[in-house]
Formats: C-alpha cells, sequence, structure tokens
C-alpha cells in the first residue's frame, strides 16, 4: 500500500530548479534548487555532522529523463549500492512507469513578516552580508578560537556569554529594542548532562522559544557528532515557525568543558528572511571553533 507525498519542494532534474508538490498534483510555483529551509538532505558537513536516516526519492518532477543524484554536499555526488550511511536522493532515469509516491520529511515553508530574536539596545550597525574571511574571538573563558563571518560584529563578554556574534540590527516593530537577523554566542557556564547529546537537547529545547518567541512548530533538520575544538560534541539544528513572528534556523552545539565539569554550551539562530545571512552560517561557526595556541 503506497502513502501519499506530502506538499514540499522537490528539484526538478536539470534545470537546477524546485516545483511544488502540493500532495496530489505538481503546481506552477518554482524556486531556485537548494534553499536550506527544505533540503532536509544537507548535513553540516561531509566530515562533521551526521544527518538523520536517509530519505527515499520524491515523486518524479515532470519533463525528465536523466538520472540525478543531491548529496549532502551540493559539489559532490556519492552514489551508495546497498545500504546508504549519508542522506541521499537518487532520482533514476525514467522507465516510463509512474512511480508509487514515497513520503519524505520535506515540507514547505512560508516566510511570515519578520520578528527575529531581540537583544539588548546597543548602537546600530550596517554590517555588509558579503562573504569574506572570517576574524577570530578569542574566548577566553574556555580557551578557544571562534570565528566570526564577514558582515557579523561582535558584542562584549557578558556574565552569561563569553563570545557574542550578531548580524543585522534594527528597530523591532512594537518594541523599543533592537533586533537582529542572526546571532552566536558561547556560554559561560558548562552545564551538568549525562552526555553531549543530552546537553544539546535540553538546551535547544529552551533557547530556540527564547529568541523566537512561543513556537507553533518545528522540526529537525540535522543532528549528531562533530568535533568542536578538537573535541567530540554534539549539535542539532532546528527550523521553527513561531505563532507570531518570522521563521528561523537555530544551531545549538555542545561540547565537553576541558576541566570535566559538564558541557560547554554554543547556540544561535538567523531568520528565514532574505536580508538575514545563510543558515549555513551558523554551521560554519560550530564546526571553525578551534583551541587557542
Amino acid at each position: 500500500m503506497s502513502t501519499p507525498t506530502p506538499p514540499g519542494w522537490y528539484p526538478v532534474p536539470g534545470t537546477g530548479q524546485e516545483r511544488w508538490w502540493d500532495g496530489t498534483g505538481w503546481t506552477d510555483s518554482h524556486r531556485p534548487a537548494g534553499r536550506l529551509n527544505d533540503a532536509v538532505t544537507q548535513s553540516w558537513d561531509s566530515s562533521g555532522l551526521q544527518q538523520p536516516a536517509p530519505a527515499p526519492a520524491p515523486p518524479k518532477a515532470p519533463g525528465s529523463g536523466r538520472g540525478l543524484v543531491i548529496g549532502a554536499t551540493a559539489a559532490v555526488a556519492v552514489v551508495v549500492i546497498g545500504a546508504v550511511a549519508t542522506a541521499v536522493w537518487a532520482l533514476q532515469p525514467s522507465s516510463g512507469k509512474k512511480p508509487d509516491p514515497v513520503p519524505t520529511l520535506t515540507v514547505g515553508v512560508s516566510t511570515p513578516a519578520p520578528s527575529p530574536s531581540r537583544i539588548s539596545p546597543s548602537p546600530s550597525r550596517s554590517p555588509s552580508p558579503s562573504k569574506g574571511d572570517s576574524v577570530v574571538l578569542a574566548d577566553k573563558a574556555h580557551g578557544w578560537g571562534v570565528p566570526m563571518p564577514d558582515g557579523w560584529t561582535a558584542e562584549s563578554a557578558t556574565e552569561k556569554s563569553s563570545v557574542i556574534e550578531i548580524f543585522g540590527q534594527y528597530a523591532c516593530s512594537q518594541s523599543e529594542s533592537l533586533c537582529v537577523r542572526g546571532q552566536f554566542a558561547v556560554v559561560n557556564d558548562p552545564v551538568d548532562a549525562a552526555d553531549a547529546q543530552t546537553a544539546a537537547e535540553q538546551e535547544m529545547a529552551a533557547f530556540a522559544p527564547s529568541i523566537f518567541g512561543e513556537l507553533k512548530s518545528h522540526r529537525e533538520e540535522a543532528a549528531g557528532t562533530l568535533t568542536i575544538a578538537g573535541s567530540q560534541g554534539w549539535a542539532i539544528r532546528w527550523y521553527v515557525e513561531p505563532k507570531d513572528g518570522a521563521s528561523g534556523y537555530v544551531v545549538v552545539a555542545a561540547a565537553p568543558a576541558s576541566d570535566g565539569s559538564g558541557y560547554v554550551i554554543l547556540h544561535g539562530g538567523v531568520d528565514d528572511d532574505p536580508k538575514a545571512p545563510d543558515p549555513s552560517v551558523l554551521d560554519d561557526i560550530v564546526q571553525g571553533v578551534t583551541k587557542s595556541s
């Protein structure tokens, strides 16, 4: 018995586009392929965070007889025979027979009016969103070097956070405070947990609503082990839809404290908005943390 495929964006082979499947048929809505908010097959990095179990092929897109492989890293196509250990979708050449739709985790995402995470008021800046070499901020509390992407700005350390980075400040609607399109921080005090995974999951449950407000829904896009400053940690990425305001991405990672006192938390978020940085920048920051020399 086949299971109907849920609505979502699916790739149109050979076009560089994705097309909206409304659950019963293809619509006329298209968009450029590769947007992270709907690409549940994208991992943090082929050598870093592992994706959840692989999703099967989406419904056949019209107008294609060629095979197309979409992997966790766009520049590398990986074909695996037998058991599949990475998140890879393969659209095989058409045999003329319409395949049975198979459900996937992909869902469509709307973009409401922006209402991002809030921070304390500070002088407004207008950072450039251009990509370039990152600078490295000294995390004296943990002996780390934390990369800060081009266009982001550093805030002074606080009692709670040893490193704070922000992007795109602007005045919040109906509020005297300032809002940001993106933020990232390293928490000062380690948390007590059984392991890095538990620490990250506990922090995500609290952190996501703290910056986006009460959540209407969320989906886990990636979760798994990765190396942070030379130690094995755990990271999670969510896509969140709050009851009010803009949707966005949240990343939380946990790494063992050097003194064995618990797990150091790294967390950040970006709006799902054209004025916000690409969500992958959060992955880059986490994976770029190093031990200070």
